[in-house]
């Protein structure tokens, strides 16, 4: 058979370069230089061999196991049973890699496996050994005997081959799944906006294949291989471009916080047209923020989109002490805009106060922190490598997030390397809105992720309206007088404050029982309205998990509806004499409904009041509150509180 043999040993090796190979065989020297570092050798040898072989096209390959690959090793060091490996173990050239391949070996191989646990690799289908020197019948024999696989089959059969050593670090899944889960990330979640050869995705490729761990890792688990780049979302990225993010993570720098900037930021046209604009848009989002007083000026600036932080104590002071520390400082000028306005005898100084209440909302609720989720990997600390990811720092920064004193309602997606974190329920209980794993979820789940984080961003703006409702002196309700119920005219109305804190005189003028009655009134309704909140976020993660609870959305409906009658005292009585009003001129169906619509709006329900108290009827009665859109029952939970929230 005739043989093309491309054979690799050192340059100016007298052993090699005198062998005697078969006549019939064609064979192709490449001398190898030593050089000082080896990621650089092992890159460079692995790339020209794959060119090498796609260019002349050899049979088998041909490798001594004591290859010398650095100037200043041993004589006796095995590097060519590392390129061995690393060629077999490729997944970068294909064509290298599925070679077949000759081992010469100055020992007998016993020693060579009880050397390294990982040299059973020379076991494997694809390879054979030889001590040297041999006889040219020997080289034939053993080059006849070597299977000839195709890539496929040659992967499946050498995996039993595949073992590690004490020294690899196979052990630690997390950093793996760090390493490998970059690579793939960028790949999956930003490929259709990062340039051809982009620097980032490349370094993060090559890093895998630089680690003989990694490699086995890699190999030994095809699923965790990139799928096919998202397609570019012009949808999803319309949504991103005014938003603001905030990524918790040890490892950011090494392609998490790049490829989480560009798969949300980067217009797939503009990054093609002007390569070098947008790689200075990257450098500048992936800013470390180590003093958090920067971090919180920057916050607030147009251009600020993504910051990456990579420590508890980094973040726990840039979400509790700067940012929430800022918000209730706004709460409380709102509140004394709020108070001046009750107060207030003129009507110039009402304008005036009115002027600052909108001033000051304005800032509770858009200028003050404005990030629309927080990406939080678990692990943290080198000590959390060793802890289950309940005890982690990462859990305990989600724990502080989600508690009143930091942002409850802030959107928290979970992206870690911990496989375990999934399903956590030290995680679910805390108020984690979402899961991504890394190196094995995909970009498509991460982007569906993100998506469902927007509509849950949108109760953020309703916590504040609670929490600004919270320390409001005054709830102004409206009270509904009638006189004689069965009297053919409606009823007059007064207007009804629930205290916080009863101003002087108002005990006397009222009495001991209402005072403590309207305190009751207000804290019920802040509890509804809280526990709504809740149901709502349950709701959301449920729809967008493909299951719709009906009875989370009755909850909120229900809630709301008790709140309105607190908002509406003797409501159910107006709204009977409406229909009592109908019933009385003996209307048609369509007629009926509405008169009781325009007698209610005369007493002075709007259509969205309407709408709730009608709903909320329906579902009490019939129980069809959870077949309301979402959508709708947020609305009416918005106009809930601004109508708490308003003066008038």
């Amino acid at each position: 058979m005739n043989e093309h043999l491309f054979a690799i040993y050192n340059e100016g090796d007298i052993v090699h370069e005198t062998i005697c190979w078969p006549k019939e065989w064609r064979v192709t020297p490449y001398p190898l230089q030593p050089v000082e570092e080896m990621l650089p050798r092992l890159r460079l040898t692995l790339q020209e061999l794959e060119a090498n072989v796609v260019g002349c096209k050899p049979t088998a390959l041909y490798l001594p196991a004591h290859l010398l690959l650095l100037e200043k090793a041993s004589s006796i060091a095995c590097g060519g049973l590392e390129l061995f490996k690393h060629i077999r173990l490729s997944s970068q050239f294909p064509h290298l890699t599925s070679l077949p391949i000759l081992i010469g070996l100055d020992g007998k191989l016993e020693n060579y496996l009880r050397q390294a646990a990982d040299n059973a690799l020379l076991l494997s289908p694809g390879c054979r050994t030889l001590f040297l020197p041999s006889p040219v019948h020997e080289w034939r024999r053993m080059l006849n005997s070597i299977e000839r696989l195709s890539a496929s089959e040659l992967r499946k059969a050498i995996s039993p081959y595949v073992i590690f050593t004490d020294t690899d670090n196979a052990s630690k899944g997390h950093l793996f799944r760090n390493r490998v889960g970059v690579s793939k990330f960028l790949q999956e979640f930003a490929g259709s906006v990062l340039p051809k050869g982009d620097s980032v995705l490349q370094e993060a490729k090559q890093a895998v294949e630089d680690g003989l761990w990694l490699k086995k890792m890699r190999f030994l688990n095809p699923e965790l291989e990139p799928e096919t780049g998202l397609p570019f979302d012009a949808a999803f990225h319309e949504k991103c471009r005014d938003r603001q993010f905030v990524l918790v993570d040890d490892q950011f720098r090494i392609g998490w916080g790049y490829g989480l900037y560009a798969g949300l930021f980067l217009d797939e046209a503009r990054n093609k047209a002007q390569k070098e604009e947008s790689t200075k848009d990257l450098e500048k989002a992936l800013l470390a923020l180590n003093d958090t007083t920067q971090a919180y000026a920057s916050l607030n600036k147009d251009n600020a989109q993504l910051f990456c932080l990579q420590s508890y104590a980094e973040a726990k002071n840039f979400f509790g002490g700067h940012i929430r520390k800022q918000f209730d400082e706004h709460v409380q000028l709102w509140k004394q805009a709020d108070e001046a306005w009750f107060h207030a005898k003129k009507e110039d100084d009402k304008k005036i106060a009115i002027e600052k209440i909108e001033k000051t909302e304005t800032a509770v609720l858009s200028h003050t922190f404005r990030p629309s989720v927080l990406f939080l990997d678990l692990r943290l600390t080198p000590g959390d490598e060793k802890l289950p990811p309940e005890r982690t720092s990462g859990m305990q920064l989600l724990q502080f997030i989600k508690s009143e004193k930091c942002f409850p309602y802030l959107p928290v997606v979970i992206m870690t390397a911990s496989e375990k974190a999934t399903g956590l329920k030290e995680a679910d209980v805390a108020g984690a809105d979402g899961f991504w794993i890394k190196g094995e979820s995909t970009g498509r789940q991460l982007q569906t992720t993100v998506n469902m984080a927007f509509k849950l961003s949108e109760l953020l703006v309703l916590w504040k309206k609670v929490q600004m409702l919270r320390s409001k002196n005054t709830f102004q309700c409206v009270e509904f007088i009638f006189e004689n119920f069965r009297k053919d005219y409606p009823p007059s109305q007064r207007l009804r404050q629930l205290w916080k804190v009863p101003p002087q005189g108002a005990i006397k003028k009222v009495g001991n029982n209402e005072i403590e009655q309207r305190k009751v009134d207000r804290d019920q309704a802040l509890n509804l309205l809280s526990t709504s909140l809740e149901l709502l976020r349950l709701a959301i993660i449920h729809e967008e998990g493909g299951t719709r609870h009906t009875s989370l959305l009755s909850g909120v409906v229900v809630n709301l509806g008790l709140v309105q009658e607190i908002r509406y005292v003797n409501l159910k009585w107006a709204t009977a004499y409406a229909r009592e009003a109908a019933n009385k001129r003996d209307l048609k169906q369509k007629v009926r409904k509405e008169f009781i619509q325009k007698t209610l709006s005369e007493m002075g329900l709007d259509n969205n009041e309407q709408t709730l108290n009608q709903l909320r009827g329906d579902t009490v009665h019939y129980h069809t509150g959870g077949k309301v859109p979402l959508k709708i029952v947020i609305d009416l939970f918005d106009k809930t509180l601004n109508w708490l929230l308003s003066n008038s």
